[in-house]
């Protein structure tokens, strides 16, 4: 096979391995096994295990990223000051399309439980550097929709507002069971309404009083 289907067959196999068993239980060993390639394949596309990773990180979460910048110009292109609502949906609305993709959604899922449980992970700073541009262009933008809120405050609430979108995209199952299945999890168009509602009111909450 040419050099190409070698670095995805690696990267389909790097990806497997880092949802099942998260980059410290990865072992070089079982991914070349797995991906029927030799370590020097390894070492050659990606240099190393957290070269893999980064590349993995990058194929599911850079398509994404590149989406929340294209609606956030678009929006920027037609208004100096858009509105909180069409902030919050470029925000959150690519993270939600990553469901018309099973294996990315299967990854993303897995990654967004990890990240909850393992906050102490060597993989961590990996996973935030893909995030750096996205953050700096969307504070900003928050920041000029909510002038009342401090730079703290925002941050905050951009913080919450990806734990409600994460929870949103990890667990569809559930909501159909808290709601005795009024909830349909697979209508997407509902649950992006639902959940922009929910963040820009969370957004717009009153700033907390200073005690005296």
């Amino acid at each position: 096979m040419g050099e190409g289907s070698t670095r995805d067959r690696i990267l389909t196999a790097g990806e497997a391995l880092f949802a099942e068993v998260g980059f410290e239980g990865a072992t070089l060993r079982r991914l070349t096994t797995t991906a029927e390639v030799n370590l020097a394949a390894v070492h050659y596309h990606f240099g190393n295990k957290e070269g893999l990773f980064r590349a993995v990180l990058e194929r599911r979460l850079a398509p994404i990223n590149a989406e929340r910048l294209r609606r956030l110009d678009l929006l920027e292109s037609r208004s100096a000051s858009p509105s909180l609502e069409e902030v919050v949906e470029a925000f959150v609305g690519p993270m939600l399309s990553v469901q018309q993709d099973p294996r990315a959604v299967a990854f993303v899922r897995r990654l967004l439980g990890r990240i909850c449980t393992d906050q102490g992970g060597e993989w961590i700073p990996h996973f935030l550097a893909q995030f750096s541009g996205v953050k700096e262009r969307f504070a900003v933008a928050f920041q000029r929709a909510l002038p009342a809120l401090s730079p703290a405050e925002v941050a905050w609430r951009m913080h919450f507002s990806l734990g409600a979108t994460a929870h949103a995209i990890a667990d569809e199952t559930r909501i159909a069971a808290l709601s005795d299945g009024l909830c349909d999890p697979r209508d997407s168009e509902t649950l992006l309404a639902e959940l922009v509602r929910f963040i820009t009111g969370g957004l717009r909450a009153p700033q907390r009083e200073e005690r005296s």
